[in-house]
């Protein structure tokens, strides 16, 4: 299972991505990751790139990798609760990778 997610807008502007591989979690971290993708949903609600609010707000394009892969796209003001729960949560693994998004090909 993976996590990908794709930041951003907001005033730096630079779009970063963050990517989580349940492949490099403890088996215990593994299993809460898989219960965070699960509370998420499909994802579906938010199949098109959401506009911001603000020229602050953030535009998040979340993929969850189980199998398929699906995507949703959110702004700091749209982004449902466990969806939030799941961003902050792969944020704070150190098994995490992050850096610049080089976007499409």
């Amino acid at each position: 299972m993976k996590v990908s997610i794709v930041r951003g807008g907001g005033l730096l502007g630079a779009p970063t991505r963050t990517e989580l591989d349940s492949a490099h979690l403890p088996p215990d971290a593994a299993g809460e990751l898989a219960e965070k993708v699960a509370a998420a949903g499909p994802l579906d609600a938010a199949s098109a790139p959401a506009e911001t609010a603000s020229p602050a707000d953030l535009s998040y394009e979340v993929t969850l990798e189980d199998g398929e892969a699906r995507t949703g796209y959110f702004t700091d003001s749209t982004m449902p609760s466990p969806v939030r729960e799941l961003v902050q949560w792969t944020d704070a693994r150190p098994e995490a990778t992050r850096g610049i998004d080089p976007g499409p090909g």
